[in-house]
């Protein structure tokens, strides 16, 4: 999958990804730029996480190494599906520059899993006949 992304401001980006489902959510970023906030930079949601938007915003070489936290506006799998590319697996984990993720444990219904067929849909995809 891939993304695009466009700046809209000095310090703020718009990053689309072309997801399998079409639903092509978008993530936005935004570098600190003030003096206090020169060392971070903010990722509003992660998107479905069919292409690795990490990877994706190192690549571009936008925030080089500033401290990137990661924000969900909530819990629909085009904005938190992916979360895991910033998960912390391994000695420095996927994104070691990442400084914490993670749900709201105090709002219980914020993790909660609707009871719906779309919203946390899983699709078997088959391969080409052979």
């Amino acid at each position: 999958m891939t993304f695009q992304s466009t700046q809209i401001s000095d310090s703020v980006w718009t990053i689309l990804e072309e997801d399998i489902r079409g639903c092509f959510p978008i993530s936005y970023l935004i570098i600190g730029d003030e003096k206090e906030y020169a060392f971070l930079a903010l990722l509003i949601d992660t998107g479905c996480g069919n292409g690795n938007v990490y990877h994706y915003i190192k690549m571009q070489n936008i925030i080089r190494k500033k401290m990137l936290i990661v924000v969900n506006t909530h819990n629909h799998p085009e904005q938190t599906g992916g979360n895991f590319h910033f998960s912390t697996t391994g000695r420095d984990g996927l994104a070691h520059l990442v400084e914490d993720l993670c749900a709201s444990g105090n709002d219980k219904y914020y993790t909660k899993l609707m009871n719906s067929n779309w919203h946390w849909e899983v699709k078997h995809l088959q391969g080409p006949q052979q």
